[in-house]
């Protein structure tokens, strides 16, 4: 008899466009016996092989042992003359390894607009300076605004603001007009010395 988790687990392993590219529900691997658990492991590395998708859930179960199939898979794509941005992004937030991060900010030149939300979403979880100053360089570059939007949410967590000034900068960095997002970055980046 399998679990509730399993059960969902299954359905999105077997799902499949869409569906499959929103990943796999993290909550359900905590509703998992732990023999689930290790048949999910084994089915997510047979995946990653496929498919980069299957990776943060490998890491959630048993990061020890998934770190080394994602390093593999990554240095095999690198080889090939790709970088996968996702994978560069989790390897650089497991690691210490400085290539990972300077991959993973090179991707974003290359990569097409329906990337670049989710490539965002990445920087936004890797907080360190280089990736502080992606987020600033998207906030005033021409990308569209709900790109501008999700990098400049980010850049206010990361810095802390909240409130009433979180909102009205974030009006700001967001608008059409580059100056206006230029004073407003200026104004967010202030907090830091404070």
């Amino acid at each position: 008899m399998n679990t509730p988790g399993f059960k969902n687990f299954i359905v999105e392993y077997n799902s499949n466009g869409i569906e499959k590219a929103d990943g796999y529900t993290l909550s359900n691997f905590d509703l998992m016996t732990e023999q689930e658990k290790e048949k999910a492991f084994l089915k997510l590395s047979e995946e990653l092989e496929d498919s980069s998708i299957a990776a943060d859930a490998l890491l959630y179960l048993d990061d020890d042992n998934a770190y080394p199939l994602i390093r593999s898979k990554y240095i095999n794509e690198k080889k090939a003359g790709r970088i996968n941005y996702h994978l560069a992004a989790l390897l650089s937030k497991y690691s210490s390894n400085e290539e990972y991060l300077e991959d993973f900010i090179s991707c974003h030149e290359t990569i097409s607009d329906l990337e670049l939300l989710s490539f965002v979403s990445q920087a936004c979880s890797i907080n360190d300076e280089k990736t502080t100053s992606l987020l600033a360089e998207i906030i005033t570059s021409p990308a569209k605004q709900h790109i501008r939007r999700q990098a400049a949410i980010g850049l206010l967590e990361r810095f802390c603001i909240k409130g009433e000034q979180a909102s009205h900068l974030l009006l700001s960095l967001k608008s059409h007009d580059a100056g206006v997002r230029q004073k407003a970055l200026k104004e967010a980046f202030s907090y830091t010395k404070r």
